[in-house]
Order: C-alpha cells, then sequence, then structure tokens
C-alpha cells in the first residue's frame, strides 16, 4: 500500500475497502462471516470481520484471501482502492 501513510491509516483503508465491498453486495457482518473460508474449513466471525473493518487489527494473508473470495474481488482489488481511499 501507499508508503506516505502511516500503518494505522492503511489498516483504516483496507478496513473501509472491505467495509463497502460488503455493502455494495448487500451483506451483513454476518452473511460475510458465513461466506469466508479459511483453511481447515473454519470461518471467519463476524466480530472479527468488523474489527477488520474498523482498522483495529491487521487481517493475516488467509483472511485477507478469505475476505476477498466471499466478496468475489481479489485481494489486490480491495488493496488497490484502499490506495484510492
Amino acid at each position: 500500500m501507499s508508503t506516505d501513510r502511516s500503518p494505522e491509516q492503511e489498516l483504516a483503508a483496507f478496513g473501509q475497502a472491505v467495509r463497502q465491498f460488503r455493502e455494495q453486495r448487500g451483506m451483513s457482518l454476518d452473511a460475510l462471516s458465513r461466506a469466508s473460508r479459511l483453511p481447515r474449513n473454519r470461518k471467519m466471525s463476524s466480530r472479527r470481520i468488523g474489527r477488520i473493518e474498523a482498522g483495529e487489527v491487521d487481517p493475516r494473508y488467509d483472511e485477507m484471501i478469505a475476505l476477498a473470495e466471499a466478496l468475489d474481488v481479489t485481494p489486490g482489488t480491495i488493496i488497490v482502492y484502499a490506495e484510492q481511499l
């Protein structure tokens, strides 16, 4: 992501991008949680997704992949969009 922003600002932008993609698709946090698939057939909790959207936590790589797949975009699409925010 952009180097002229702090890590906190980048996390907030990534979270905002996830939230906007989720809302564009008319999904609730619970729906996104149900659609997310982590390794070993686990799902992300809606609480964890909410914290990612709020920029409170740094998503792990597998979480970024799961979110992107559930939102029917690539992880790169989320990152590029976050850079534009």
